[in-house]
């Protein structure tokens, strides 16, 4: 199973010991592997009050501030964007009405769906793969990287797959495409 928005917001608020199932509850079933219904026992008990990480989130500001400074600038974070290459590129329309589609300067298109192996359509593609995936689309795992995506859903996957192969300096840009596309003077390239 790959991240869900609750799965990052852990990560992000603090909780270090975050698991995920790379395949979810199909393939956990079609392993064999043991599972329990019927009611349960709940007891309550006392957490830690969260914190954010603001390391792993970036806004509209430090995207606009990272395009504004360019890709040769010594703090440039790569953008990589999970959304469809039609989307992307803009030779497909936005889900949400009245929102462009294209993509923001300097960023790169990863869609979430080419990180899953094709053979299993439930699970990531093993390290090798990832990593000729990413070095195919001339993304540097040593430096800066932020996800984005339509609205910061499907961009925790690219974080998971980068995550899994060693990239270290991580985050998603939360309000993603909708976000950016939404305020009026953003530049769009491939605007359609």
């Amino acid at each position: 199973m790959l991240p869900t928005p609750k799965e990052f917001a852990d990560a992000v608020f603090g909780h270090e010991r975050v698991s995920l199932l790379d395949g979810g509850l199909p393939k956990w079933l079609e392993e064999g592997r043991p599972v329990e219904s019927g009611p349960i026992d709940i007891v309550q008990k006392s957490y830690k009050v969260p914190t954010l990480n603001t390391a792993l989130v970036r806004h509209y500001n430090d995207i606009r501030k990272n395009i504004d400074n360019g890709n040769d600038s010594l703090n440039f974070e790569q953008v990589l964007d999970a959304r469809p290459e039609p989307r992307f590129t803009g030779d497909a329309s936005e889900p949400r009405p009245g929102l462009p589609s294209g993509h923001m300067p300097y960023s790169i298109s990863v869609p979430f769906n080419s990180i899953i192996d094709p053979n299993t359509n439930k699970t990531l593609l093993n390290d090798d793969e990832l990593k000729k995936l990413f070095k195919s689309k001339n993304v540097d795992l040593e430096k800066p990287i932020v996800l984005s995506c339509g609205s910061g859903v499907t961009a925790t996957m690219l974080y998971t797959a980068l995550e899994k192969i060693g990239a270290k300096k991580l985050a998603v840009y939360d309000g993603s495409w909708t976000e950016y596309a939404g305020k009026e003077g953003s530049p769009i390239v491939g605007r359609k």
